[in-house]
């Protein structure tokens, strides 16, 4: 026994999925058959305005590529003109602070060095104290 929604369900799937594949399918053959049987003598026209329109959206594409490459090609033209006096004074800047960090590691290291250095010098001359 078939409940009523079922048989709705089976009604709808009809109506609104099997007749209208049905029916493209055959519109779609049908189509495929006057196109090759000849047609009209107006198919070649037909051909030449669907090769437009299918080419259309590839050109305004292709259009919008070339823009954005010519756009970039300017931008980077514009960008290295520029570019050396900014990179100079980060040079610069760079420079300062490796003198500075420089300057800073040797102060630190100056005492322990020099310990090591009276360190040896002690060790060095009461060593040869001792060969005598």
């Amino acid at each position: 026994m078939e409940s009523p929604s079922l048989r709705a369900h089976r009604r709808q799937r009809t109506w609104q999925i099997l007749v209208p594949l049905v029916g493209m399918t055959v519109l779609i053959i049908a189509a495929a058959v006057l196109a090759v049987r000849g047609g009209t003598p107006q198919t070649g026209t037909w051909a030449a305005i669907s090769t437009i329109w299918i080419l259309a959206p590839l050109l305004g594409f292709a259009l919008l590529i070339i823009v954005l490459l010519g756009s970039m090609i300017y931008g980077f033209y514009r960008l290295f003109v520029v570019l050396p006096r900014y990179t100079l004074r980060a040079q610069e800047l760079v420079s300062r602070v490796e003198t500075g960090t420089r300057r800073a590691a040797d102060g630190i290291a100056r005492p322990f060095i020099w310990i090591r250095q009276v360190g040896a010098a002690l060790e060095s001359f009461l060593s040869l104290g001792s060969r005598r």
